[in-house]
Formats: structure tokens, C-alpha cells, sequence
């Protein structure tokens, strides 16, 4: 499989997700966002963060109550997404 049918694939299966089951992908953004701010790459987590309410305003994964963290350079703490 050449590089360009990959990635067309890619494209088609992450199209597919957002389209069937947009939960499952505010979710894996959202887990990238939390990633982001664990490694302290706090721009990038915000930009993430600012895109998932973008994209769900009513914000079922409570991205609100993380995001002013993150915007204050606080470090996340180690097991503080455990409910």
C-alpha cells in the first residue's frame, strides 16, 4: 500500500468516526488535549481545548473546568482525571 492510499484510508475511517459516532471523537480529541497538558505543551492543549467546545458547546467532557487551568500554566497533576 502506497503512502497516498494509506492516508486516503485514514481520512475515509477518521471520516467515518465523526460522522457514526461523534462522542467517540470529542472523546479522543479531548484525551489528546489532557495528553498535551500533561506534557506541559500548554498552547497546543488550549487550541485543543478551545476546538472541542467549538465543536460541542453544551461540552459533555467538562473541558470548562479544565481549560482556565491550562490557560494558567498549572501543571496537571499526576491522577487527576480519576472520577
Amino acid at each position: 500500500m502506497n503512502k497516498r492510499s494509506r492516508n486516503d484510508n485514514d481520512l475515509a475511517a477518521l471520516n467515518a468516526l465523526i460522522t457514526v459516532k461523534p462522542s467517540k471523537f470529542l472523546r479522543c480529541i479531548h484525551g489528546y488535549g489532557l495528553c498535551l497538558w500533561r506534557l506541559e505543551r500548554f498552547d497546543k492543549a488550549e487550541q485543543i481545548f478551545t476546538r472541542v467546545l467549538w465543536l460541542n458547546p453544551p461540552d459533555n467532557q467538562g473541558v470548562r473546568f479544565l481549560i482556565e487551568d491550562v490557560r494558567a500554566r498549572r501543571v496537571r497533576e499526576e491522577g487527576g482525571d480519576k472520577l
